[in-house]
């Protein structure tokens, strides 16, 4: 409070107010009679009790006043800020006396703003507060990022920050944004992961090691209710970014976490990818990629669980964490294990720094069972893939991850054990038996748009499905779906609007219909 201000000389000038209080003057430190000196600190930003701000909030910062010096006498405070899109509401705060050492909260008087719907992702916004009082002024700046593109899904003994563009751990480095991959609330485990599709050597995308291949197309945003889980968040995000790899899909991820006791180890990443082009999608697969550093990076070994169909990692120290990725849904599967690699590569094995398009689908495509084979093991990472698999035009095929971590391989094989079971229960399982008179049913009804149809086939063959308007208009179809002998589980995105339809099923030898209800 007694530094010389240095503003106004001429070569600060173009930096005035970012040199704080300016010089520090000794002297007049240990001889001036001096003034407050405030700061508002413990601050936090809420609407309507959450911390995840989005366009369209209107948001209260509340926190506390704390006076280090001299008591105030007539303390007023008033907040501002650069940014176009934020609107004060409650901009001032009437403060009077805080004495030296006192705080004072304002959270029944918080200052209050809101955010039109035209900003965009992950803005930081700086905000200014200016202290005003007799013979004392001065001024705070904080920051705060709004409408984040990411959010952590934490209500477990994992924390995983999922980000809108198809990343998992962070959405950026520099500057750093999101938590990474935490268990038991100590530090992160994980670099970096994300999504990878393909369907050859040259059609790859991905969003790790520096590519950003994919586009937002729906934000973050949490799930209320969140059922069938404790926790659930969703985005969606596009390949448009892809360049000459672009396949014109949409991917839409679910994320969902329990908090039970046998259920506490794992988070359940659903990806559904729809088709928007007018012709099939043949010969793609899909994975995550996860570059786990635990504990000491250099220390790390991978192995593949063919039973769990899990591809897991562990630090060869004495910490006892491991980690794992899994394969949840029946479809074809691979994994794919890697070593970073310094010297030159002459075994034919994928390197894992700058990993070449070519070599990704290679990884997507193929198995490798083990990494960091050495006696203290080495730097490494994971990839669970999907393929190959088609998707006819204008539809949708659902894909289930589940990323793991616990205290000992046991537990982590308990996990995903569990995890597995759950899955089944959900995705699955009937909801109630089929018999020869209910062979064909639809859940969840009512629906949003996302319907399962269970039907249950005596021979393999295959099935149509048409779905029609109270008009009597046919505004979905999905022909030659290939089902095998028992019951078939087919899940189809078809973005239905709000309203009442019917279902058809046409086989070879029957037909059959339901209603159905988008809501």
């Amino acid at each position: 409070m007694t530094c010389d201000n240095i503003d106004t000389i001429t070569g600060n000038i173009p930096f005035a107010g970012k040199l704080g209080r300016g010089r520090v003057n000794l002297y007049r430190a240990i001889t001036d009679t001096l003034p407050p000196s405030v700061r508002f600190v413990n601050y936090q930003f809420t609407s309507n009790g959450s911390s995840f701000i989005k366009p369209g909030d209107t948001v209260e910062i509340a926190g506390d006043f704390i006076n280090y010096l001299l008591p105030t006498k007539q303390l007023v405070a008033n907040i501002s800020c650069n940014n176009p899109h934020i609107n004060f509401i409650q901009s001032e705060n009437l403060l009077g006396v805080i004495n030296t050492m006192q705080t004072i909260n304002n959270q029944i008087s918080p200052f209050v703003f809101s955010i039109d719907e035209f900003s965009g992702y992950d803005e930081e916004v700086v905000f200014t507060i200016e202290f005003i009082d007799t013979l004392y002024r001065d001024k705070q700046y904080f920051k705060f990022t709004i409408n984040p593109s990411y959010a952590d899904i934490d209500t477990n003994r994992i924390a995983l920050t999922i980000a809108s563009n198809g990343k998992l751990g962070y959405n950026n480095f520099y500057p750093l944004q999101g938590s990474g991959f935490i268990y038991n609330h100590n530090g992160t485990l994980l670099y970096e992961a994300g999504i990878a599709i393909a369907q050859n050597s040259q059609k790859v995308s991905s969003c790790f090691q520096g590519q950003s291949d994919y586009k937002i197309y729906e934000g973050i945003h949490q799930v209320i209710p969140a059922f069938p889980a404790d926790e659930r968040w969703a985005c969606e995000f596009s390949d448009s970014l892809a360049g000459n790899a672009i396949l014109g899909l949409n991917v839409k991820l679910d994320a969902m976490e329990w908090n039970s006791s046998d259920k506490s180890e794992f988070v359940f990443l659903n990806y559904t990818f729809f088709n928007n082009n007018t012709d099939s999608l043949t010969n793609l697969y899909a994975g995550i990629f996860c570059d786990w550093d635990i504990a000491n990076s250099y220390r790390n070994k991978t192995q593949y669980n063919s039973d769990l169909r899990l591809l897991y990692s562990w630090y060869t120290g004495q910490t006892n964490l491991y980690t794992g990725s899994k394969l949840l849904s029946s479809e074809n599967g691979f994994h794919y294990a890697f070593d970073s690699i310094k010297t030159v590569n002459t075994s034919g094995q994928i390197i894992m720094n700058e990993i070449s398009n070519a070599e990704l689908y290679q990884a997507l495509s193929t198995n490798r069972d083990a990494a960091g084979t050495s006696a203290n093991g080495n730097d490494v990472a994971s990839l669970v893939s999907y393929g190959p698999f088609k998707i006819a035009p204008h539809d949708s095929i659902k894909l289930s991850f589940v990323l793991l971590a616990s205290n000992s391989l046991y537990n982590l094989e308990t996990a995903a054990n569990n995890a597995h079971l759950l899955y089944d229960s959900l995705y699955i399982s009937s909801p109630e038996i089929l018999n020869e008179a209910n062979c064909f049913k639809i859940f969840p009804n009512p629906s949003n748009s996302t319907i399962n149809i269970l039907y249950q086939s005596n021979k393999a063959t295959k099935i149509d499905i048409n779905i029609y308007n109270l008009q009597g208009q046919n505004v979905y179809s999905n022909t030659n779906i290939k089902v095998m002998i028992g019951v078939n589980q087919i899940t189809l995105n078809t973005r239905l609007l709000k309203g009442y339809y019917i279902v058809k099923l046409t086989t070879e030898e029957s037909r059959f219909s339901k209603s159905l209800l988008i809501k």
